[in-house]
């Protein structure tokens, strides 16, 4: 449990602020005009690129394959491309919760984490190690192996890369735009593409088939129902999503409570070995490490104030 729901934390780390400088403008494309996944990524593209500050509410229920349920409740604020605050509580069963929270600014990443097993713990991540962080994602594009929920959401708080990332495992296709709830919206679902094996570990729950209902108003990803031979493996449901002007960059701050203290993330054993993985897929692409030696690296000691 707690290896997991870190793994969603530290996924955190991932910034995409140079991949985004990098990428052609698409062109544009009116809701009128949307046919197809390829005009609705564009769509959605060009509003994420004027959402500059993003604030929603997210739920999930599902179950994992063994039959066993669990249903989460979170918090997403983004500004800009720097700062992200998330934060999410898991429920497996009627017995057990856990939590997990995480803010990143440009100066670095702090996450608490609590569960049944562990303590409370506040983990840190200094500038220098998130930057080394970054890079080595960069090197690995989209066979890093840290992704997920994180700063995923920051680059693409619309859901368009939760779109691209579907159309890799189903056969999409987008209906005409219809009332969802009284909102109009359209809905794209596909089942899984041809030789592909649900039960692969990289699709996670084992899906064959998935609906996603997106936003005509703004392109916003609002539902997803992934189906396993025609039962709901998991639904995961936006139920606020506000495009603002701005939020205050004071705001993006962890807490520390009295009597606790900020640990090093590199010297937290589920974290480091996330972190451990992603410098040697990246090392094996020919990734140079920013930090020099593997040794001089891992001293930063990741402690801050939680802003």
């Amino acid at each position: 449990m707690t290896r997991a729901i870190l793994c969603c934390a530290l996924s955190a780390l991932l910034s995409a602020a140079t991949a985004i400088s990098q990428e052609a403008e698409p062109k544009p494309v009116q809701a009128s005009e949307v046919r197809s996944l390829e005009d609705l990524l564009a769509f959605v593209k060009a509003r994420e690129g004027k959402a500059q500050a993003v604030v929603m509410q997210i739920q999930s229920v599902g179950k994992f394959p063994d039959g066993s349920e669990f249903r989460t409740d979170g918090t997403l604020r983004v500004l800009g491309r720097t700062h992200f605050h998330a934060r999410m509580v898991a429920r497996l069963g009627a017995d057990v919760e856990a939590e997990t929270e995480t803010v990143r600014t440009p100066e670095g990443l702090w996450m608490r984490e609590r569960d049944p097993v562990q303590r409370e713990i506040f983990l840190a991540m200094d500038r220098a190690t998130m930057e080394r962080v970054d890079s080595a994602t960069e090197a690995l594009g989209a066979s890093a192996s840290l992704g997920g929920f994180g700063t995923r959401e920051a680059e693409s708080p619309l859901g368009r890369l939760v779109l691209e990332d579907l159309s890799q495992q189903f056969d999409l296709k987008v209906s005409e735009p219809r009332d969802v709830g009284g909102v109009r919206c359209w809905t794209v679902g596909g089942g899984i593409k041809g030789g592909l094996d649900p039960d692969e570990e990289s699709f996670g729950l084992g899906a064959d088939q998935v609906d996603v209902v997106v936003r005509v108003s703004d392109g916003a990803l609002v539902k997803m129902t992934q189906f396993r031979a025609g039962e709901p493996l998991l639904e995961v449901t936006i139920s606020k999503l506000e495009v603002l002007e701005t939020l205050d960059p004071a705001s993006f701050t962890l807490p520390l409570p009295e009597r606790s203290q900020w640990g090093n993330v590199l010297e937290h054993p589920p974290a480091r070995a996330q972190l451990d993985q992603l410098f040697e897929e990246a090392r094996a692409k020919g990734w140079t490490d920013p930090a020099g030696a593997v040794e001089g690296g891992d001293k930063d000691k990741g402690e801050g104030d939680g802003r």
